[in-house]
């Protein structure tokens, strides 16, 4: 039951099961989208629980990780990624509006666990994440003028996305720098992020199960670009950082900095903004990024089973 129980509550498992749910009972998807900004918003304020603001003290030692954070995450990932997306989709409206979507999304937070897990420096990681929430309330708003007029989508809406996704969150999670609070939700907010974010993987694949279904080659495509920028790219992102001979920790914390976008918060500005079709981006992103993730995983439990990483603290 043990073993069972860990499976269940594994990140994995859960997005796993929301991916074939979207595909196989896509019914509740219409109900579940009324609610997406909402799931979002309680996704991201459980997830900045974990986040402290003692975290941006000394200031000095936290200008490295937002210039990390605005050159890897945003600048050079969404450039590259809109560079591909305009070879491959450029003449394709909804679907370079679902990119860029991706490319404005914040960070994803499991970089902070996945950092501690590849033996990253957690601190660091920590840090960039937190400054790529709060880089949002400048982002957002300038991005989301521009998208205005390609979306017909007013400036009220912009808005109230950037109240629920932002600022809300950002002062909800708050409530976790007082200690009743934070030791009696603690041992839950796992399972919470795990249970938020499936849902919302579930809805975009559900919304896009008959284009999924029938047109196969509508989300093969995107999931190519995916691949050639997470795979290919954090593979040269790798090589790089080796060749420069940068300090391990920080190398890998950085090749996640780089590489990990937030898709819930993709999907929902995207469907949003643009609609269902303007979604797929993000639904390439969910099943391409979980396997990503569980490579990434399967890496590092091999380097820690080796004799020469016995002792690292897991």
């Amino acid at each position: 039951m043990t073993r069972l129980r860990n499976i269940l509550y594994n990140r994995n498992s859960f997005l796993i099961a929301a991916l074939l749910s979207g595909l196989l009972l896509p019914w509740a998807a219409q109900f579940t989208k009324l609610y997406l900004l909402y799931i979002l918003m309680a996704l991201m304020s459980f997830s900045l629980m974990s986040f402290s603001t003692k975290d941006l003290r000394p200031f000095n030692l936290v200008i490295r990780p937002v210039i990390s954070v605005i050159l890897l995450n945003y600048i050079l990932f969404g450039g590259l990624l809109m560079g591909l997306a305009w070879l491959f989709f450029g003449s394709d409206s909804n679907m370079m509006a679902g990119f860029l979507c991706i490319a404005l999304a914040p960070p994803g937070v499991v970089i902070v666990p996945f950092s501690k897990m590849i033996h990253g420096d957690v601190k660091y990681s920590t840090l960039a994440v937190l400054a790529g929430y709060l880089l949002l309330l400048i982002i957002m708003p300038v991005m989301l003028y521009f998208m205005e007029f390609q979306s017909g989508n007013s400036m009220r809406v912009i808005i109230e996305m950037i109240i629920m996704l932002v600022i809300l969150p950002l002062f909800l999670s708050r409530i976790s720098e007082y200690p009743p609070v934070l030791n009696r939700i603690k041992p839950y907010i796992g399972k919470i992020i795990n249970t938020l974010f499936a849902v919302i993987v579930y809805t975009v694949i559900g919304l896009n199960r008959d284009i999924i279904i029938n047109n196969l080659d509508v989300i093969l495509l995107p999931m190519l670009v995916l691949s050639l920028l997470l795979f290919g790219g954090g593979y040269l992102f790798r090589l790089i950082t080796i060749r420069i001979a940068m300090q391990e920790q920080i190398r890998r914390s950085l090749e996640l900095i780089f590489s990990v976008k937030n898709t819930g918060f993709a999907a929902v500005l995207c469907l949003a903004l643009f609609g269902e079709k303007a979604a797929i981006p993000s639904a390439a992103l969910s099943v391409i990024l979980l396997i990503y993730l569980i490579w990434l995983s399967i890496k590092a439990k091999r380097q820690t089973d080796t004799p020469a990483s016995m002792g690292v603290e897991r």
